[in-house]
């Protein structure tokens, strides 16, 4: 089933906003079509009245042309205006008091045309609804019996059909608008969550309401303040770096001169190693902040793994493959390299150089390349901090020193190809410590 987008999802704003205008104009709807039907409704009630009456006018006005007439003549007189004669003497009581709300209505209104004391019954003829009025007739009383229809105002299929168009076509402008009132919403929540993953982001427009206005001219200058620290930063770390380079080499020189034992002078170089290392990252980590995009081919992961194996081999370290089938992956092959060489070079540091397992897996269309050592693992608070530039891992791992770029680069590098980049506990760990899992997951 394809996933919904997030705007549309019922904890979204833009959702509950466009049912917050739902409801309003459901209600203000409803409200016209009950004012609508409730004025119907009174003129129908009107003009039934005003015709029942208008037939027992017409009948008494015949009556008076017409002089006296027998029962069975008065009662067809009666047929021509569509009235039914009873007489009183020989019905006293016919049908009932009315207890419909609406027909009790009508009998008020009736009352207040004839007279407060008109009796008013309701009753049946012939399977049909008849209102029954007492009126006197040539000296005597007839209950006059008239057919009714309810007053209540159906509402016709087309003006159904019309309403329910209305309705819908609010609901699609309600959802309309409220995502144009959200988007610059949407565009600043897309931007905060690339900026968290380390990407550079483009100026927002200030477009929308006042509100969201100030919000994103405040977030463009804070991703503008945050961009000129970083390139400031990279731009510091590569010239101190590289300036650096130039006395080192003067004093590997003058170690080697210098008369000093063989013993002394391999201690010497290897700080002397370390420190170039170090020097190393500061460069790579400055080239790296500075650039959005590298040039990319399809790797088989497998043949590099076995690659990078073959190279701890010989520098007498331990390494374990375990790998499965997986298609080539679209990566950089120098800094994917150098990727795994980080997390290689981190798990050896931090598991006192015992054996570090190098997997290749293939799930849910994902390429997951792993290096799992037995060190002391990472605290899951923790990972987080550890992905971050300068961040050594003296507590979390050990107490080993470094640069603290390391992981930074790896995920930088991570972000660069779109991957994924995960800090996790070993599940395969064999020794008292819990060990540490980094993946790198690439997405086919």
């Amino acid at each position: 089933m394809p996933k919904l987008p997030s705007y549309l999802h019922l904890n979204s704003l833009t959702a509950r906003l466009s049912i917050l205008l739902l409801l309003l104009m459901a209600i203000g709807f409803a409200a016209l079509i009950w004012g609508f039907g409730t004025e119907r409704t009174q003129l129908i009630r009107d003009q039934i009245v005003d015709e029942k009456l208008t037939q027992l006018e017409s009948l008494q006005a015949q009556l008076k042309d017409s002089g006296t007439l027998d029962h069975q003549q008065l009662r067809r007189l009666g047929m021509q205006q569509q009235v039914v004669l009873v007489p009183v003497e020989r019905r006293p009581e016919i049908g009932h008091v009315p207890v419909n709300p609406r027909i009790r209505e009508v009998v008020s209104m009736v009352r207040e045309r004839l007279g407060a004391d008109t009796e008013v019954r309701m009753g049946m003829w012939r399977d049909e609804p008849i209102m029954w009025v007492k009126i006197k007739l040539q000296e005597q009383l007839y209950w006059a019996g008239m057919r009714v229809r309810s007053p209540q105002a159906p509402f016709a299929k087309p003006l159904l059909w019309g309403a329910a168009g209305l309705m819908l076509l609010l609901i699609a402008s309600a959802v309309f608008f409220a995502g144009r009132m959200l988007r610059p919403l949407q565009d600043l929540d897309v931007a905060m969550h690339k900026m968290a993953q380390g990407e550079r982001v483009a100026q927002l427009p200030s477009t929308g309401v006042a509100e969201v206005r100030r919000i994103a001219e405040r977030f463009n200058h804070m991703s503008k303040s945050l961009a000129e620290l970083e390139n400031e930063r990279a731009l510091m770390l590569a010239g101190i770096s590289h300036d650096m380079r130039t006395p080192l080499a003067r004093l590997r020189l003058q170690v080697e001169m210098a008369s000093l034992s063989a013993v002394e002078k391999t201690e010497i170089g290897s700080e002397l190693d370390e420190l170039e290392t170090h020097l190393s990252q500061f460069i790579e980590f400055a080239r790296l902040s500075n650039i959005q995009k590298v040039d990319k081919e399809l790797l088989d992961t497998g043949e590099l793994l076995r690659e990078l194996a073959q190279l701890m081999r010989k520098r007498g370290r331990e390494c374990t493959l375990a790998l499965t089938p997986a298609p080539a992956v679209l990566a950089n092959r120098l800094l994917l390299k150098r990727a795994l060489e980080n997390l290689l070079e981190n798990a050896y540091r931090y598991s006192d150089e015992h054996p570090v397992v190098l997997r290749l897996e293939y799930h849910d269309k994902v390429v997951d390349m792993q290096v799992i050592d037995q060190g002391p693992g990472i605290a899951a608070e923790k990972v987080a901090l550890m992905k971050q530039a300068f961040t050594r891992g003296n507590s979390a791992r050990g107490g080993v020193a470094g640069t603290g770029l390391g992981l930074a680069i790896v995920e930088r590098i991570a972000q660069l190809h779109a991957a994924k980049f995960e800090l996790g506990p070993s599940e395969t760990s064999t020794g008292q410590n819990p060990g540490t899992k980094a993946s790198l997951q690439f997405a086919q």
